[in-house]
């Protein structure tokens, strides 16, 4: 991909994506996913510190939650699988405009 300072080498290592889901249910069902990728630990793994560094820990540690009373989402029982491809493209659309706002802010 293109990164504000230039291409992207491909790292041709396996990397972690976090991501955040939070769900509006009505009717026992999904009305709205909100889901929220972490980028910026996605650019930290491909190589290049998108922030400057924190002045606590930011080497990529963090716990998960403790509680594990969680459901993981999304599950085929709460999402019907035409959904897929559509929160597919949502994901690719969100992705891409990054790309376009990072390109449209690298100085010429």
């Amino acid at each position: 991909g293109v990164y504000a300072d230039g291409r992207l080498a491909p790292t041709n290592t396996t990397i972690t994506i976090r991501i955040c889901d939070y769900y509006r249910t009505e009717g026992g069902r999904i009305a709205v996913n909100w889901m929220m990728i972490d980028m910026v630990g996605l650019m930290l793994q491909a190589g290049r510190r998108v922030l400057p560094r924190a002045p606590l820990r930011d080497d990529g540690f963090f716990l998960p939650p403790r509680a594990l009373d969680g459901l993981p989402a999304p599950t085929s029982e709460a999402t019907p699988p035409q959904l897929a491809q559509s929160s597919r493209a949502v994901a690719e659309a969100l992705v891409a405009a990054a790309a376009a706002a990072a390109a449209a802010a690298a100085p010429p």
